[in-house]
């Protein structure tokens, strides 16, 4: 894991974390110019999506996986839907478990994220065996691929 120069700011807010507060995010912890990583996260959005035009899938390691599905051909009462391409992303294991632990903590416990990484990688329980009712059904993906 890197060593920042400064910690992550934005634990605790409501909204998420929009374009322009990520450049800045990013440039602070880097300390790199914000034109700089504006840049380079603008060559990724072009490489990502070259990637999935191309070859109908892109992989971030330890993020996510975005892939090509053909849907097959469906027929309905109002008519036949033809068979089409559609985009499925699947959040990297780790990404999905730390995701379900905060989830399970509920709102009134506000871990950080290095607090939950911790817990995680010390193998506790709550972090490591997530199932249960405030699992998200969206994000248990056990689609073969």
């Amino acid at each position: 894991m890197p060593q920042f120069q400064q910690p992550f700011k934005n634990l605790g807010a409501k909204e998420p974390l929009k374009a322009d507060g990520l450049k800045r995010e990013i440039a602070a912890r880097t300390l790199v110019n914000v034109a700089v990583v504006d840049l380079i996260l603008d060559t990724l959005k072009e490489v990502v999506t070259e990637e999935i035009v191309n070859k109908g899938s892109f992989n971030f390691a330890g993020l996510f996986a975005v892939k090509n599905h053909p849907t097959k051909e469906t027929v309905t009462p109002k008519g036949v839907i033809p068979a089409r391409n559609r985009l499925s992303i699947r959040l990297n294991d780790r990404v999905k478990k730390l995701w379900n632990s905060k989830l399970r903590r509920g709102s009134t416990e506000n871990k950080s994220y290095a607090d939950l990484l911790d817990d995680y990688n010390n193998g506790t329980p709550e972090a490591s065996q997530i199932s249960g009712p405030a699992s998200n059904p969206m994000l248990e993906d056990d689609d073969e691929y």
